[in-house]
Protein backbone atom coordinates (compact mmCIF):
# COMPACT_ATOMS: atom_id res chain seq x y z
CA UNK A 1 0.00 0.00 0.00
CA UNK A 2 0.90 3.54 -0.62
CA UNK A 3 1.25 4.50 2.65
CA UNK A 4 5.00 6.77 2.39
CA UNK A 5 6.69 7.98 -0.31
CA UNK A 6 9.38 5.14 -0.28
CA UNK A 7 6.71 2.83 -1.23
CA UNK A 8 5.43 5.65 -4.11
CA UNK A 9 9.11 5.68 -5.43
CA UNK A 10 9.03 2.01 -5.65
CA UNK A 11 6.16 1.82 -7.16
CA UNK A 12 7.14 4.42 -9.46
CA UNK A 13 10.87 2.44 -10.41
CA UNK A 14 8.93 -1.13 -10.97
CA UNK A 15 5.90 0.53 -12.84
CA UNK A 16 8.12 2.98 -14.95
CA UNK A 17 10.66 0.04 -16.14
CA UNK A 18 7.92 -2.71 -16.27
CA UNK A 19 6.38 -0.38 -18.73
CA UNK A 20 9.46 0.48 -20.81
CA UNK A 21 9.81 -3.38 -20.85
CA UNK A 22 6.48 -3.81 -22.15
CA UNK A 23 7.13 -1.50 -24.65
CA UNK A 24 11.08 -2.55 -26.05
CA UNK A 25 8.59 -6.24 -26.26
CA UNK A 26 6.75 -4.50 -28.55
CA UNK A 27 3.70 -3.86 -26.49
CA UNK A 28 3.27 -0.01 -27.34
CA UNK A 29 0.27 0.33 -26.47
CA UNK A 30 -0.12 -1.34 -22.91
CA UNK A 31 3.81 -0.19 -22.61
CA UNK A 32 2.62 3.68 -23.07
CA UNK A 33 -0.43 3.58 -21.24
CA UNK A 34 1.05 2.34 -17.82
CA UNK A 35 3.97 4.36 -18.37
CA UNK A 36 1.47 7.32 -18.21
CA UNK A 37 -0.03 5.99 -15.28
CA UNK A 38 2.74 5.09 -13.23
CA UNK A 39 3.79 8.79 -12.83
CA UNK A 40 1.28 9.12 -10.61
CA UNK A 41 3.35 7.74 -8.37
CA UNK A 42 6.13 10.11 -8.43
CA UNK A 43 3.59 13.11 -8.19
CA UNK A 44 2.80 11.11 -4.71
CA UNK A 45 6.44 10.65 -3.75
CA UNK A 46 6.99 14.16 -4.14
CA UNK A 47 3.38 15.21 -2.24
CA UNK A 48 4.80 12.99 0.53
CA UNK A 49 7.45 15.43 0.52
CA UNK A 50 5.91 18.14 0.76
CA UNK A 51 2.45 17.74 2.45
CA UNK A 52 2.26 21.14 3.65
CA UNK A 53 -0.79 23.66 2.35
CA UNK A 54 1.83 25.55 0.41
CA UNK A 55 1.61 26.76 -3.13
CA UNK A 56 4.39 23.88 -4.25
CA UNK A 57 1.82 21.32 -2.62
CA UNK A 58 -0.99 22.92 -4.87
CA UNK A 59 1.33 22.77 -8.29
CA UNK A 60 1.75 19.66 -7.52
CA UNK A 61 -1.33 18.34 -6.84
CA UNK A 62 -3.19 20.33 -10.09
CA UNK A 63 -0.60 18.13 -12.10
CA UNK A 64 -1.46 14.79 -10.51
CA UNK A 65 -4.84 15.95 -11.34
CA UNK A 66 -3.91 16.15 -15.09
CA UNK A 67 -2.18 12.81 -14.85
CA UNK A 68 -5.21 10.77 -13.03
CA UNK A 69 -8.21 12.15 -15.32
CA UNK A 70 -6.47 12.35 -18.69
CA UNK A 71 -5.84 8.96 -18.54
CA UNK A 72 -8.66 7.56 -20.58
CA UNK A 73 -7.69 10.53 -23.01
CA UNK A 74 -4.17 9.57 -23.28
CA UNK A 75 -5.13 5.88 -23.96
CA UNK A 76 -7.10 7.16 -26.79
CA UNK A 77 -4.85 8.99 -27.86
CA UNK A 78 -2.28 6.24 -28.46
CA UNK A 79 -4.88 4.00 -30.21
CA UNK A 80 -5.52 7.00 -32.72
CA UNK A 81 -1.71 6.84 -33.74
CA UNK A 82 -1.41 3.22 -33.80
CA UNK A 83 -4.91 1.79 -34.75
CA UNK A 84 -7.85 2.42 -37.22
CA UNK A 85 -10.94 3.34 -34.75
CA UNK A 86 -14.28 2.78 -35.04
CA UNK A 87 -16.81 5.60 -34.58
CA UNK A 88 -18.33 4.11 -31.43
CA UNK A 89 -14.73 4.95 -29.84
CA UNK A 90 -14.55 8.19 -30.83
CA UNK A 91 -18.48 8.87 -29.33
CA UNK A 92 -16.99 6.98 -25.88
CA UNK A 93 -14.05 9.47 -25.56
CA UNK A 94 -16.04 12.40 -26.53
CA UNK A 95 -19.12 11.51 -23.70
CA UNK A 96 -16.07 11.14 -21.33
CA UNK A 97 -14.67 15.12 -22.20
CA UNK A 98 -18.02 16.27 -21.46
CA UNK A 99 -18.65 14.40 -18.43
CA UNK A 100 -15.37 15.42 -17.04
CA UNK A 101 -16.04 18.93 -18.23
CA UNK A 102 -18.95 18.81 -16.22
CA UNK A 103 -17.59 16.79 -13.18
CA UNK A 104 -14.55 19.58 -12.81
CA UNK A 105 -17.17 22.80 -13.37
CA UNK A 106 -19.25 21.40 -10.57
CA UNK A 107 -16.08 21.06 -8.00
CA UNK A 108 -14.37 24.15 -9.04
CA UNK A 109 -14.35 25.38 -5.53
CA UNK A 110 -12.27 22.60 -5.15
CA UNK A 111 -9.98 22.78 -7.56
CA UNK A 112 -9.20 26.60 -5.96
CA UNK A 113 -7.81 24.52 -2.69
CA UNK A 114 -6.95 21.14 -4.34
CA UNK A 115 -3.99 20.52 -1.99
CA UNK A 116 -2.96 17.33 -0.95
CA UNK A 117 -2.62 16.23 2.76
CA UNK A 118 -2.49 13.21 5.10
CA UNK A 119 -4.94 13.83 8.10
CA UNK A 120 -5.13 10.00 8.70
CA UNK A 121 -1.18 9.27 8.37
CA UNK A 122 -2.04 6.47 6.25
CA UNK A 123 -2.70 7.06 2.36
CA UNK A 124 -2.83 10.51 0.39
CA UNK A 125 -5.87 12.40 0.72
CA UNK A 126 -7.12 14.34 -2.40
CA UNK A 127 -9.23 17.33 -2.10
CA UNK A 128 -11.15 16.82 -5.17
CA UNK A 129 -12.61 13.42 -4.22
CA UNK A 130 -14.56 14.91 -1.54
CA UNK A 131 -16.58 16.50 -4.09
CA UNK A 132 -20.06 16.08 -6.01
CA UNK A 133 -20.83 13.19 -8.26
CA UNK A 134 -18.47 10.83 -7.36
CA UNK A 135 -19.72 8.36 -9.60
CA UNK A 136 -17.65 10.31 -12.17
CA UNK A 137 -14.92 7.43 -11.11
CA UNK A 138 -16.85 4.63 -12.31
CA UNK A 139 -17.44 6.67 -15.67
CA UNK A 140 -13.52 6.71 -15.66
CA UNK A 141 -13.11 3.59 -15.47
CA UNK A 142 -15.92 2.21 -17.64
CA UNK A 143 -13.98 4.33 -20.29
CA UNK A 144 -11.26 2.90 -20.11
CA UNK A 145 -12.25 -0.65 -20.03
CA UNK A 146 -14.04 0.07 -23.28
CA UNK A 147 -11.26 1.72 -24.68
CA UNK A 148 -9.11 -1.21 -24.01
CA UNK A 149 -11.93 -3.43 -25.58
CA UNK A 150 -12.96 -1.61 -28.71
CA UNK A 151 -9.44 -0.21 -29.93
CA UNK A 152 -6.68 -2.65 -28.57
CA UNK A 153 -6.11 -5.78 -31.23
CA UNK A 154 -5.09 -7.85 -28.84
CA UNK A 155 -5.27 -8.49 -24.67
CA UNK A 156 -8.06 -6.29 -25.13
CA UNK A 157 -10.56 -8.00 -22.44
CA UNK A 158 -6.52 -8.63 -20.51
CA UNK A 159 -6.28 -5.69 -19.74
CA UNK A 160 -9.98 -4.25 -19.48
CA UNK A 161 -10.16 -6.77 -16.38
CA UNK A 162 -6.71 -5.53 -15.39
CA UNK A 163 -7.81 -2.00 -14.69
CA UNK A 164 -11.81 -2.95 -13.47
CA UNK A 165 -10.53 -5.10 -10.79
CA UNK A 166 -7.83 -2.73 -9.82
CA UNK A 167 -10.54 0.04 -9.74
CA UNK A 168 -12.97 -2.24 -7.87
CA UNK A 169 -10.56 -3.08 -5.07
CA UNK A 170 -9.55 0.65 -4.43
CA UNK A 171 -12.57 1.59 -4.12
CA UNK A 172 -14.31 -0.96 -1.92
CA UNK A 173 -11.60 -0.49 0.54
CA UNK A 174 -10.62 3.51 0.07
CA UNK A 175 -13.63 5.40 -0.81
CA UNK A 176 -14.39 6.07 2.96
CA UNK A 177 -10.96 7.99 3.45
CA UNK A 178 -11.12 9.79 0.23
CA UNK A 179 -8.22 7.66 -1.49
CA UNK A 180 -9.17 5.68 -4.40
CA UNK A 181 -7.44 7.73 -6.69
CA UNK A 182 -4.44 6.96 -4.62
CA UNK A 183 -4.49 3.16 -4.28
CA UNK A 184 -6.18 3.03 -8.31
CA UNK A 185 -2.81 4.29 -9.31
CA UNK A 186 -0.46 2.10 -7.03
CA UNK A 187 -2.52 -1.11 -8.90
CA UNK A 188 -2.01 0.08 -12.28
CA UNK A 189 1.82 0.71 -11.33
CA UNK A 190 2.50 -2.92 -10.85
CA UNK A 191 -0.15 -3.77 -13.87
CA UNK A 192 2.42 -3.35 -16.31
CA UNK A 193 4.79 -5.50 -14.45
CA UNK A 194 2.33 -8.71 -14.19
CA UNK A 195 1.55 -8.05 -18.17
CA UNK A 196 4.94 -8.73 -18.48
CA UNK A 197 4.63 -12.20 -16.58
CA UNK A 198 1.78 -13.12 -18.28
CA UNK A 199 2.95 -12.80 -21.75
CA UNK A 200 6.03 -14.68 -20.92
CA UNK A 201 4.02 -17.36 -19.73
CA UNK A 202 1.94 -17.32 -23.30
CA UNK A 203 4.81 -17.43 -25.05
Amino acid sequence: MCINSNISLLSYVIGLSSSIILYLRNYKIEGLLYGYISQMQLIEYLLWNNNKNNQINKLITYIGIFFTHTQPIFLYLILLYYNTLSNDIHLIILIYIIYLFIYFYKNLNLLGKSTTGIPNKKELQWSIQYGINNHYYFIFTITLALLCIRGMKKHNYLNAIILTIGFIISYIKYMKTKSVGTMWCLYSAYAPLLLNIIYSIKK
